[in-house]
């Protein structure tokens, strides 16, 4: 398997990112199920962090709705940490979605 006919550059930099040279190096003494195995649990740890932001997201919003109405001020200071936190919950599905990609071709 070569890695860029199944990633996109953006991903591969992503991934390289998220693991250690450690990791590769011990990826590279696995066998498949090992393998799957490991990126298995890579994919949960990102999967718990978005669930974690989603939590985050949820209060946020909520808060937000409260000042809607009454000042402007808050609301768009929890209106910009809303939008922090989404922005937290995509990267978290970004690498949910490359280890899903890599879980399909081992």
């Amino acid at each position: 398997m070569i890695l860029k006919d199944i990633l996109t550059g953006e991903q591969i930099d992503m991934l390289k990112s998220d693991l250690s040279d450690n990791d590769l190096f011990t990826l590279f003494l696995m066998n498949e199920e090992e393998k799957h195995n490991f990126f298995r649990n890579f994919r949960s740890t990102w999967l718990a962090k978005y669930d974690e932001y989603l939590t985050r997201f949820n209060y946020l919003y909520e808060e937000s709705l409260k000042y809607k109405d009454s000042d402007k001020v808050k609301y768009i200071g929890y209106c910009d940490r809303t939008h922090s936190v989404f922005l937290d919950m995509d990267r978290c599905m970004n690498f949910v979605r490359i280890y899903d990609i890599l879980l399909d071709f081992i």
